[in-house]
């Protein structure tokens, strides 16, 4: 922009903040702590995410050394663990790519984008979160029941050949550093009509789904998903109250899981250490959440879909596609002892979790940590194709269909 002034870089020095000196500080003990309660050790690719994070962005671990041909300025940037599950600075950017590179190269500009958010009864977050074919098995059924609706709209228009798309993101983690495993699916409000030639794509925008549409959907989702935990040996035949035994209950990482699936809350710290809390909002902690905006609920899968975007506003939809592929972690202004003492969750800044509720126990806050390790995907489905084989803005070319 003329007359702007240009941006000066700035280092990031993750050694200060609170995220950073928690692990540096008490890994080895939680990592003793894990082997001691179960006789086993933590899976050898969680220790090594939390000793790669302790080495992301410092000059010590080792860097490149960009040159200014124009001035001769120099910058020496260090190099980072670019993982998936812990480092807030490496999963931002890889936030900001993903959405970058759909918004440009991806999705259609002038059809109208609706989020799809599926969450699962509290039973299943554990048996989710501990075998993957179960979490991969409900995300292609949502998916598969959106666009067989989607094909139903435009069958009664008169097309029997549209074919859906939508980008399916898995999430495992609440606000709070909880286990919560939902699902935000990217779906257009538009179906696709490829010619006979495969040139040429035209596009069959459709109506905005009703109350009543999701309560058919919800109750589609909900009966095949505890339909296949059954035939696979997930589930007994009482329902998603009644899980399978894991032979792997006693491993640290289902520990680290159990202890994750509180969900936490807002406290400030009282200058004694003391903390208080608001009776308004513990009393409304006990009271269930209802169903807001265009949703609906069955067998306590709930689904929602009240939130769109219309085409022709590209920043709106990267702010979208960023909600969906948050990292679990953000780093926030806090400090520990007697302010707030500040959560690293989603992004929001929500202040200590459940596990550290009467004191901050580094090792209880690792738990939570380590539980979440595993990062959510982004899963491309249907008609969705590259517009151009540039990467966006600096994002790694994604193959149609594979993971993002």
């Amino acid at each position: 922009m003329p007359g702007a002034e240009p941006k000066k870089y700035q280092q990031r020095r993750p050694e200060t903040t609170v995220l950073y000196r928690v692990i540096q500080q008490h890994l080895e003990s939680f990592l003793q702590h894990a082997q001691h309660s179960s006789g086993k050790r933590l899976p050898k690719y969680v220790e090594n995410e939390f000793r790669r994070y302790l080495e992301c962005g410092l000059h010590a671990y080792g860097f490149a050394r960009a040159v200014c041909k124009t001035c001769g300025d120099e910058l020496l940037l260090p190099f980072s663990c670019k993982l998936r599950g812990l480092c807030p600075s490496c999963n931002t950017r890889r936030m900001s790519n993903t959405a970058a590179h759909l918004v440009d190269h991806v999705i259609a500009p002038d059809v109208t984008l609706r989020q799809w958010v599926l969450s699962v009864p509290f039973e299943l977050r554990l048996l989710l979160a501990a075998k993957p074919a179960a979490l991969s098995a409900i995300g292609r059924i949502v998916v598969q029941e959106i666009q067989r609706w989607q094909r139903q709209q435009a069958e009664a228009l008169g097309f029997e050949q549209a074919e859906g798309a939508a980008v399916c993101f898995c999430q495992r983690f609440g606000s709070s550093l909880n286990l919560n495993i939902h699902w935000h699916v990217i779906v257009p409000d538009a179906l696709f009509l490829p010619d006979a030639t495969g040139k040429r794509v035209d596009t069959l925008k459709h109506r905005a789904p009703t109350r009543l549409d999701l309560e058919e959907l919800v109750t589609t989702v909900a009966i095949r998903a505890v339909r296949w935990l059954e035939k696979h040996g997930y589930l007994r035949s009482e329902g998603p109250g009644a899980p399978a035994e894991n032979a792997d209950t006693d491993s640290p990482w289902m520990r680290c899981l159990q202890g994750s699936l509180g969900v936490g809350e807002l406290q400030r710290w009282a200058e004694h250490g003391r903390a208080e809390e608001d009776p308004d909002r513990a009393r409304g902690r006990s009271l269930p959440k209802p169903t807001k905006g265009l949703g609906a609920q069955h067998l306590k899968f709930n689904l929602h879909a009240g939130v769109s975007v219309p085409g022709g506003l590209p920043a709106a939809r990267e702010r979208l596609l960023h909600y969906c592929a948050p990292p679990a972690l953000a780093l926030c202004e806090c400090e520990r002892g007697t302010e707030v003492h500040e959560a690293f969750a989603s992004g929001l800044g929500h202040a200590v979790s459940e596990s550290l509720r009467h004191r901050p126990s580094p090792v209880r806050e690792l738990r939570r940590t380590d539980a979440l390790r595993r990062s959510d995907r982004g899963r491309r489905q249907g008609a969705q194709r590259a517009r151009s084989s540039k990467p966006a803005r600096g994002a790694p070319a994604v193959v149609p269909g594979a993971v993002a």
